[in-house]
């Protein structure tokens, strides 16, 4: 899915990726599902239910997507889905017997809390609510502004389908705006976006100037990057990860990164082509 000679765009979110092979997390697991989810809905696969179905495991970073696939009106693929979902919860209740929910509950309240206590290194996180928290927001103000900001990300592809996007472009737009919709979300997450550049790369670089790519770069790797930068900054030189809120060592900048290559990716797709010819994917045909 994500084979760099193949594919290009990967190196767009190579600090994720480097970071996923340092801390071992399961990046490129879920990755791998949305991937397969995309290439699905792209090419119309009869088996695209099966990865939305095992992305349960993480089922904020296939809202987006799910979202496409509600408005395709994909309802075998999601039917699939939902069956995978309940056979994994009643085989997980068989092994670890009923009190795995009430303590399922418990730790999902106590990561809230976490969250609010600035108990979390919110320098990883890649969502809104992290980056305004972390430059002195009180929890309340930051959440009111998350939550704006996954309503607008989730009307944009809405609005997105209904104007008849083209589906590269589509696909890769569900994919960006997932990664704004929960709070609680981390840089290991976005190897996920190697997929969605790769879906509009070919059409970048048909009308991409040289300073156009530098800049989606530079902005693509503040966005997967900048928790990385300040991981090392904070072990090698503060010796430590625990930092209060404001900070220079505990501020988050991913979700400014990423929606500043999202920006600038979409002025680069609505500028006439420079140089050779790039297939343009027809809409999604409306049910």
């Amino acid at each position: 899915i994500i084979h760099a000679e193949r594919k290009p765009g990967i190196d767009a979110v190579f600090p994720a990726l480097l970071l996923v092979v340092r801390l071992g997390q399961n990046g490129m697991l879920t990755g791998a599902l949305i991937g397969l989810i995309l290439l699905g809905l792209s090419q119309g696969r009869k088996s695209t239910g099966i990865p939305l179905g095992f992305m349960m495991i993480k089922p904020h970073l296939a809202i987006g997507i799910g979202l496409v696939a509600l408005l395709q009106r994909r309802w075998v693929d999601i039917g699939i889905a939902f069956v995978i979902a309940l056979t994994l919860c009643i085989v997980s209740t068989m092994i670890l017997g009923w009190q795995v929910w009430p303590a399922f509950f418990d730790g999902v309240a106590a990561a809230g809390g976490f969250l609010q206590q600035g108990l979390f290194p919110l320098y990883r996180m890649s969502s809104v609510y992290a980056g305004v928290r972390s430059f002195g927001l009180s929890p309340s103000a930051a959440m009111t502004i998350h939550v704006m900001g996954a309503i607008i990300a989730l009307l944009t592809i809405v609005i997105a389908w209904v104007r008849g996007m083209a589906r590269n472009r589509l696909l890769a737009l569900a994919c960006f705006s997932t990664l704004f919709i929960s709070p609680y979300n981390y840089d290991y997450d976005l190897v996920c976006l190697a997929v969605a550049v790769m879906l509009i790369m070919p059409e970048l670089l048909t009308r991409a100037r040289a300073i156009d790519l530098v800049l989606f770069y530079i902005f693509a790797w503040i966005g997967t990057g900048a928790g990385l930068a300040q991981h090392f900054n904070a072990v090698l030189i503060a010796g430590t990860v625990e930092h209060a809120h404001g900070s220079p060592l505990n501020w988050s900048f991913q979700a400014m990164g990423l929606l500043a290559a999202l920006a600038h990716a979409c002025r680069i797709l609505s500028q006439p082509q420079t140089m050779g010819s790039a297939r343009r994917s027809e809409p999604f045909p409306k049910p």
